[in-house]
């Protein structure tokens, strides 16, 4: 689908199907503004409140409009924009429609408080994730009756488009594109998306940008790096690993770069610590920690953000083996931390492990991980928020803050000292897990120490993030959530953001 912003005068006419948000009690004035007789929607009971819908023929049946509620202007967050488009577009009086061209018409959500450049960047934002679909694996043929059908074009119109509201919803739409880029990479089995496939993905992506180095570490490499954590996971796999480092100078020669690391988790049994039937299903999307910090990067990177970044994925799969690690290995890290292993279904930070302490070499500022780490997250915020720990409340809050502008729910769970005994070994320096209680925290703790010296850091674990449990507005209920770049490059082109 094509998607443009331009102004209601011009639009107008180019469409015989409209989207129209109405905020509560303001049918009337909506109907006054346009000249429609609005009877058919007062009769069907259509108030303008939060999810209603109702399709009018107005202009004597030329022209059909559906009208869809907000609910009470007061209460309107930004979110609600990319809701209530997205909500437009899956509309069935959309679906069925034979008109090439629909208006969704902007203006009645410029009388919130919400600035015009940030509601169409939003805008944007909804109405590309949430026409979004997953086609890779269906055969020709078959999705024209399994999949939604969107019109050919979008328009989006404001009274008056301004400069700033062009470049904002093209922001929108790169940060919608790199989202749904980070889906299809997620949604993708293991027999898919190896190791050695998803180094092959980034460094493919790289080479359509100038400005990035991309260096692929092999198996070979990664040792010679002592990266024994991540080869240790890897141990049971017939794939080999890949480290991926990507780099890009944006801001100025002697700025201290951001560093971004995800897990890269192709699929994840658990090792001989098996995960139950149930819960092996969607493993595939273990990495997506990894494909929302490279697509957050590499929108970063087309959206110009003026920062020095490096991006760092270590990625294997957990398999189980004659070979595999088991319970009571002993494995060193590549800043000679040793590690004993208690569980080697907490394999997640072995290998953010040793990504954390290799980013010492980079001399960043500040550094974010974001990884599906444990289901203690889940547990502790349901399957709709991230958990955010951190050493730095300033950069805590402005994570949190990018979150909220993104509508992605995001909380700070502590990082208390206390909770360092769980990790207590009489063979190593530590152990790679603790006992079932406070799980998230006891993981973030065991990260926190490969981190450099001097570096702020935060830790995301976003494991209720994987995939919606059913249907959301603008996330398909049959996809991943591509979790990441909206959140951080609203973070990064803060000015605050990787400053010191």
């Amino acid at each position: 689908m094509k998607m443009i912003l331009d102004s209601f005068a011009s639009s107008r006419s180019k469409s015989n199907l409209w989207l129209v948000p109405v905020f509560e009690g303001q049918l009337s004035a909506v109907a006054k503004r346009f000249g429609w007789d609005t009877n058919t929607a007062q009769g069907w009971g259509f108030e303008g409140k939060k999810d209603q819908v109702c399709t009018i023929a107005v202009n004597n049946g030329r022209l059909r409009v559906v009208l869809l509620g907000m609910g009470k202007v007061g209460d309107f967050k930004i979110d609600h924009a990319r809701q209530v488009i997205a909500r437009g577009l899956r509309h069935n009086g959309v679906q069925k429609s034979k008109d090439s061209t629909v208006l969704f018409v902007a203006s009645p959500l410029t009388e919130t408080k919400i600035s015009p450049e940030i509601l169409v960047e939003s805008l944007a934002e909804g109405a590309a994730l949430g026409t979004y679909t997953f086609t890779r694996f269906k055969a020709k043929g078959t999705e024209k009756d399994a999949l939604p059908k969107f019109p050919a074009r979008l328009i989006v119109a404001l009274d008056r488009v301004r400069l700033i509201d062009r470049k904002r919803f093209n922001d929108g739409l790169i940060l919608a594109k790199w989202t749904n880029w980070a889906r299809d990479l997620i949604n993708q089995s293991q027999s898919h998306i190896t190791a050695t496939a998803l180094a092959n993905l980034a460094r493919s992506t790289a080479r359509k940008f100038r400005r990035i180095r991309c260096t692929i570490h092999n198996k070979k490499q990664i040792a010679a790096l002592r990266m024994g954590l991540l080869l240790a996971v890897n141990q049971g796999s017939e794939e080999e690993p890949r480290f991926i480092v990507l780099e890009y100078r944006g801001g100025r020669a002697n700025e201290r770069p951001v560093c971004l690391v995800g897990k890269g988790l192709t699929f994840d049994t658990g090792g001989y610590n098996l995960k139950p039937t149930d819960s092996l299903k969607g493993m595939h999307m273990d990495k997506s920690g990894a494909a929302g910090m490279l697509a957050s990067f590499f929108a970063a990177v087309e959206l110009g953000i003026k920062k020095n970044l490096i991006c760092l994925v270590p990625t294997t799969d957990n398999r189980v083996s004659g070979k595999a690690y088991v319970p009571g290995d002993v494995f060193v890290g590549c800043n000679g931390i040793s590690v004993e292993i208690d569980n080697t279904d907490a394999e997640g930070r072995l290998i953010l492990a040793d990504a954390l302490a290799y980013a010492k070499k980079f001399n960043p500022s500040h550094m974010v991980d974001m990884a599906t780490l444990t289901g203690a997250a889940v547990v502790a915020l349901g399957d709709k928020a991230s958990a955010v720990f951190s050493d730095d409340p300033a950069m805590t809050r402005e994570l949190i803050r990018a979150g909220s502008e993104a509508g992605e729910l995001m909380w700070e769970l502590p990082l208390w000292d206390d909770y360092n005994e769980k990790f207590k070994s009489q063979i190593a320096d530590i152990k790679n897990c603790g006992d079932r209680w406070a799980g998230a925290i006891t993981a973030a703790l065991f990260l926190k120490r490969f981190v450099p010296e001097g570096v702020k850091w935060c830790h995301i674990d976003m494991a209720g993030k994987m995939k919606p449990a059913s249907d959301e507005p603008y996330n398909p209920g049959s996809s991943a959530y591509g979790f990441g770049p909206r959140v951080l490059v609203r973070w990064l082109r803060k000015p605050t953001a990787g400053s010191r």
